[in-house]
């Protein structure tokens, strides 16, 4: 007779990691989405060409990395969110020092940090 012990956190721990392979599939869409659309409401407002050709090619980027996130290739797809969400703080973070903004810069920088971290630990980490 073989006795299986299971540990009492193994389902709850099981459920925890399938909601989080959900959250790094959607955190570059979410962010992708935001970054396009503040792309377009930048060149509505201020026809600034620049905002929406980055906007919207980095918001397309982060959404290919979702989509490369999904189909089973985590590695590439979080690298290539990290770039980007590098990218954005790296641009927008200076923005912010010198402007003390919240809309865009400070937005922006806040959750690129923010996807920056989660995409680093899923990348080197998990």
């Amino acid at each position: 007779v073989s006795f299986v012990v299971r540990h009492p956190l193994a389902l709850p721990l099981r459920c925890l990691t399938a909601i989080m392979d959900k959250t790094l599939q959607i955190v570059p869409a979410a962010f992708g989405s935001i970054v396009a659309t503040g792309g377009v409401i930048g060149y509505a407002k201020k026809r600034s060409v620049p905002s929406l050709v980055a906007g919207v090619g980095l918001g397309s980027v982060l959404g290919a990395a979702a989509y490369t996130i999904a189909s089973g290739k985590p590695r590439a797809g979080h690298g290539l969110a990290l770039a980007c969400s590098l990218v954005l703080v790296g641009t927008m973070a200076p923005r912010f020092a010198n402007s003390k903004k919240m809309m865009p810069a400070g937005l922006v920088t806040g959750l690129g940090a923010a996807a920056s971290m989660l995409h680093a630990w899923a990348l080197f980490f998990r």
